[in-house]
């Protein structure tokens, strides 16, 4: 099931209306997107015709940004050349943005049985209770184990240069156990053992 269509216009109308409306200053927004992509280009409904590009994603977060003050934004996109979304000059990457990719803007990123590979493992990890950083580099490190070429990129300072250490120092501090950075509230631990 859902809620809407995947247009362009009910994206839009998520992130700048309905996101605004029930996120609260101070609290995260969090967007994940998975689909196909080219460089520069998104593909919510590619039958359709319906193509995000960084631009126009850009601009409806910056929305979102204006009308809720000091909200954490985080963006993970799992396409392949999905990477074209945090490079200069057409770039998602701002100040106060965790923008995470499955890949870089060069390469694909691959499907698995369930999903797709990055998305499988990063999403593995943030349910355990890792940060951001954390289940982006345990992702990371097995998806370059199966494709050697597929290099996940996360930028968090906002400059559209990835992987960099103090993208990495940001991205520690957001994740499920760490209240009002990646939801609204606090994660019950995630227990790998019990005797």
């Amino acid at each position: 099931g859902y809620d809407a269509a995947a247009t362009k216009e009910n994206l839009h109308f998520a992130i700048t209306q309905w996101a605004a409306m029930n996120v609260k200053p101070g609290q995260p927004l969090t967007l994940y997107l998975m689909d196909h992509g080219v460089q520069d280009a998104f593909y919510l409904d590619g039958a359709t015709g319906a193509i995000v590009n960084p631009t126009e994603l850009d601009g409806w977060l910056r929305t979102f940004e204006e009308a809720v003050p000091n909200a954490t934004v985080n963006v993970i996109l799992e396409a392949c050349f999905i990477g074209s979304f945090i490079e200069r000059p057409n770039s998602i990457s701002r100040a106060n943005r965790v923008v995470i990719t499955s890949s870089d803007s060069n390469w694909s990123a691959y499907a698995s049985q369930a999903g797709a590979h990055f998305s499988d493992h990063f999403l593995t990890e943030l349910q355990q209770g890792h940060d951001l950083f954390a289940s982006f580099e345990v992702a990371r490190q097995r998806v370059n184990h199966l494709f050697e070429q597929q290099n996940p990129w996360l930028d968090a300072n906002g400059n559209g240069k990835p992987n960099e250490q103090d993208d990495f120092a940001i991205a520690k501090g957001r994740g499920f156990a760490y209240a009002g950075t990646l939801s609204a509230g606090n994660w019950p631990p995630y227990i790998a053992e019990a005797s």
